[in-house]
């Protein structure tokens, strides 16, 4: 395979219990759900032709099914925050917030089957996560597997569940927004849902005031929590910046860490570099130019921030968010469509014509 984990490890068609299809392999994990807002943009590309209608009446549904999911499966204490059972599922895979959990997980001998890494045909293996890491990805994986991917058995917290499960500030944020343009959608649909479009402010309105529990004073950002200790997972990391990606108007009003967030985002000391946003705090001491999530700029990040903050539209906004335009043009400008870069000197990291970065800037500079 050219990719692992492929479906030969995943298994989704034979040992989920028909939750996954049976005729397409899938992966056992999701991602951050920005599936809506991209609808969204396709359709606000074109929104008054009979084939946009088409595709709007036919996609709905499924991005209705998709957050009820999220919504109604990985919430079980029901505070409105949905839990990621795997760090993948973050999109930061190998972030520092992990490692609280990650060092708790005994990996026993036998316990994994053997796999292959492909990443490090790619990639230099100084840029990427540890053996150590990956073993404990690896068992996150079989443990879901293991349960036939039910959420019930991955959460149940009698102590026969996943040790993996966290209450991720950037999930819920880019959550957040994916029930705002939820609501949106319903409006333009033919004829027009007033009722789901309040439906999903509602939620939005809900997720929203639930991320206000994972604030921490002590990093003045937010935190992601860990559902088995009840714990915040205190690292000074990119996602604690998350509600900023959320575009305006902001369900139930700004929060009222909103202004301490573009404090702590501008220090030059911490995260405000040259070349993009850091994932990690600049001067923590586990603060690594090119390794992955634990220190380099994603030109997607970036772009996450960028368009929330130009929708609000006031001096600090407007000025954070030249900031950032600024530092992604020189990104690519001196490197061009990299993975990632080093946040200090602008060396770029990872893949080589990455397609997401490339689509991001057409996004942005090519509008």
């Amino acid at each position: 395979s050219a990719y692992f984990p492929g479906s030969d490890y995943w298994l989704s068609s034979t040992m989920s219990n028909d939750l996954a299809p049976l005729g397409v392999e899938t992966s056992g994990i999701v991602n951050p759900p920005v599936h809506v807002s991209a609808v969204l943009n396709l359709v606000r590309r074109d929104p008054s032709s009979p084939q946009t209608a088409s595709f709007l009446h036919r996609i709905y549904p499924k991005l209705s099914r998709w957050m009820g999911y999220l919504l109604n499966e990985r919430d079980p204490d029901g505070n409105s925050l949905v839990y990621i059972r795997h760090p993948w599922e973050s999109g930061m895979d190998n972030a520092p917030q992990w490692d609280a959990v990650l060092d708790n997980i005994t990996v026993p001998s036998g316990s994994i089957p053997p796999y292959h890494r492909t990443d490090l045909n790619h990639s230099n293996p100084k840029d990427r996560p540890s053996n150590w890491t990956y073993d404990r990805f690896v068992f996150l994986m079989i443990c879901a597997r293991n349960r036939s991917y039910s959420e019930a058995a991955i959460s149940a917290s009698d102590g026969t569940g996943c040790p993996f499960i966290v209450e991720d500030p950037l999930f819920n944020s880019i959550l957040v927004q994916a029930a705002k343009d939820m609501a949106e959608l319903a409006l333009l649909l033919k004829p027009a849902n007033p009722t789901e479009s309040k439906h999903w402010m509602e939620v939005a309105s809900r997720v929203a005031k639930a991320l206000e529990s994972l604030w921490s004073d002590e990093l003045r950002m937010l935190a992601s929590r860990d559902m088995r200790t009840k714990k915040p997972l205190l690292s000074r990391v990119i996602a604690g910046f998350a509600p900023l990606l959320i575009r305006q108007p902001f369900p139930g009003g700004p929060p009222s860490y909103y202004d301490n967030l573009l404090r702590s985002l501008q220090s030059p000391a911490t995260f405000w570099s040259q070349y993009g946003v850091p994932t990690l705090a600049i001067d923590d001491p586990r603060f690594n130019r090119r390794l992955y999530w634990r220190g380099p700029a994603w030109y997607n990040m970036d772009w996450l921030f960028l368009r929330g903050l130009q929708t609000v539209g006031s001096n600090a906004t407007d000025t954070v968010a030249e900031g950032l335009l600024n530092r992604m043009e020189s990104m690519v400008d001196e490197s061009g469509m990299r993975e990632y870069w080093d946040p200090l000197n602008g060396t770029a990291h990872g893949t080589n014509s990455f397609s997401w970065t490339a689509a991001l800037h057409l996004d942005v500079f090519c509008e």
